[in-house]
């Protein structure tokens, strides 16, 4: 099998355009041959980074590369398809050598890319009722329509006035992360950590870690990671980012 076969062969098996039997004898060759697995894995990987369209894109203009190398040529024109085929294939190269590199380099180089894939704001626990004072209202209203800089106003004043009030260090320093001031939000975790509050202190051991990511600190990340138990909030997600992290 030439390398262009193989290559049509794992798009189109990518792509679930194989026939059923053409399928099963791909996915014997598979079992077979570790250096195919490994090539399967990089398109899949490739495919993953570079998303939908562009990697359809991608895609298509390595078949047309490939179209032009097929076309019939006159006798006049075959030395200069030669340097292009060759140019072609140098580029396509260098093209999947810098994607492989790129897959394989560790995840600590994209801190920012880690926090953004895994930050999610922590649903609103406070009831709008109307017996609530109008700030608190306020505050929760600009909190769930994801208006932070509003929120996190209302939030700031509420903390200021009502020392030691967990519910408002919590909720400002969300709005804090959410606004990228991650700074800010730090000592506001750190203090309801402290206090081993019992229902805020589990989900700021996971946020002040996603606030320690956002700052490129990837061993203080680490360590409050590896902090979160089993049973707690957001285990499973610390386990996928210490994984990514090694």
């Amino acid at each position: 099998m030439t390398d262009e076969q193989k290559y049509d062969l794992i798009e189109r098996y990518l792509d679930q355009q194989l026939s059923a039997s053409e399928r099963s004898d791909f996915e014997r060759k598979l079992e077979n041959d570790p250096a195919l697995r490994e090539e399967l894995e990089l398109h899949q990987q490739l495919a993953e980074t570079l998303g939908g369209t562009e990697v359809h894109q991608f895609r298509a203009e390595l078949k047309a590369i490939n179209q032009r190398w097929q076309a019939p040529v006159t006798e006049k024109k075959v030395r200069f398809l030669a340097f292009r085929r060759i140019a072609a294939i140098a580029a396509t190269v260098l093209i999947l050598l810098l994607a492989y590199q790129f897959l394989k380099t560790p995840a600590t180089h994209a801190p920012e890319a880690l926090f953004a894939s895994n930050f999610e704001p922590y649903n609103m626990v406070m009831n709008q009722r109307a017996s609530l004072p109008t700030l608190v209202a306020e505050a929760a209203s600009a909190y769930e329509a994801a208006a932070y800089e509003n929120a996190a106003k209302a939030f700031r004043q509420l903390e200021a006035e009502n020392q030691g009030e967990v519910v408002f260090q919590f909720y400002l320093a969300i709005s804090e992360l959410a606004l990228d001031n991650s700074a800010q939000a730090i000592p506001l975790l750190k203090e309801i950590i402290r206090q081993e509050h019992p229902l805020f202190a589990e989900q700021s051991r996971w946020y002040l870690a996603l606030a320690y990511l956002h700052n490129g600190d990837i061993e203080l990340t680490k360590s409050q990671l590896q902090r979160i138990q089993p049973e707690e909030f957001q285990y499973p997600a610390a386990q996928k980012i210490l994984d990514q992290l090694q």
